[in-house]
């Protein structure tokens, strides 16, 4: 069993994780209701019905609830220490396929 550093034992940074978490979770939830609500102004646009908009939406957090719960299963998967390392790596391949004399925005 292994210990955990100093600063993760102090309540302040325990604290300080749960407002970072609560803040992400608040973010995600914004950006997974979007959908809901840009409808109205998108529906006449693409010439929805309420059906078809209740749908979407369904399918929208179904979608989103099953990526949580397989990520999860790959994150228990890999193990705490290298799951972060491994999106890390996944993430920065756009990056490293560039040639280097092309600018990087």
């Amino acid at each position: 069993m292994t210990s955990m550093p100093r600063a993760a034992q102090r309540p302040g940074y325990q604290i300080l994780l749960a407002t970072l978490l609560s803040i992400n979770f608040g973010i995600v939830f914004f950006d997974r209701n979007a959908l809901n609500f840009l409808m109205p102004f998108v529906q006449p646009e693409l010439r929805l019905n309420n059906t078809q908009v209740g749908i979407l939406a369904g399918a929208l957090s179904f979608t989103w609830a099953a990526a949580a719960f397989l990520i999860g299963m790959v994150s228990d998967a890999l193990g705490p220490a290298r799951d972060c390392s491994s999106w890390q790596r996944w993430r920065s391949l756009p990056a490293r396929s560039r040639p280097a004399w092309q600018p990087h925005f």
